[in-house]
């Protein structure tokens, strides 16, 4: 496998399976957390509930969107995550807020996460979810411009393992047209890529 090969698919499948991160919230219960590119846009950051049982629940997502391929290259060749959560939590209590951060390219997505209150901190700035579990990001690499552009709500329950992301926008036409999945990006590796394992979905009518 070529060089230039490797680095992309660890932007798709690397980031897919990086659940690595899950924290315990509950005897039968814990959370996972992961970011991955989801479209010629759009990288995708989500924590979601998981049960013994193998039932999932989203908690958040947020979709990253930019100019075309902008998690490709920079001078940050890195593409690191990571994952913790702060506060005491008691048996049978939910546990404290979880951060979560990923760096693409020269652009570091931060996100923090309280459940019990339902308030997100996206690149530091505060969002109260109440009953929605997606947040649009637009200009998210140009940091100067960067737009919350509003919330979402989707049906929560996840299927596959590691959650398939690309399902659940399926249950929203808003959401895949946000992704822009029609936008060619130039790096030919990288459009083969998308149109392989990424922009597959389509909405549910």
């Amino acid at each position: 496998m070529s060089p230039v090969l490797a680095h992309v698919l660890a932007l798709f499948v690397v980031f897919s399976a990086g659940t690595s991160g899950a924290q315990r919230a509950a005897p039968d219960t814990w959370m996972s957390n992961a970011s991955r590119v989801i479209s010629p846009a759009v990288v995708a950051t989500w924590i979601a509930e998981q049960q013994r049982s193998g039932a999932q629940r989203l908690e958040v997502l947020v979709l990253w969107r930019g100019r075309p391929a902008w998690f490709v290259g920079g001078t940050n060749s890195s593409r690191t995550w990571s994952a913790g959560r702060s506060g005491a939590r008691e048996s049978g209590e939910r546990q404290g807020p979880i951060d979560h951060e990923a760096s693409f390219g020269d652009v570091t997505l931060k996100l923090r996460f309280d459940p019990a209150t339902r308030m997100a901190w996206v690149q530091g700035r505060e969002v109260s979810l109440e009953r929605a579990n997606v947040v649009l990001v637009d200009d998210v690499d140009s940091p100067q411009h960067l737009n919350i552009v509003g919330t979402r709500q989707l049906d929560p329950e996840l299927e596959g393992a590691p959650p398939r992301i690309e399902l659940l926008l399926r249950r929203s036409p808003e959401l895949i047209a946000f992704l822009r999945c029609e936008t060619a990006v130039q790096n030919p590796v990288v459009q083969k890529v998308i149109e392989a394992i990424v922009c597959s979905a389509e909405p549910r009518r």
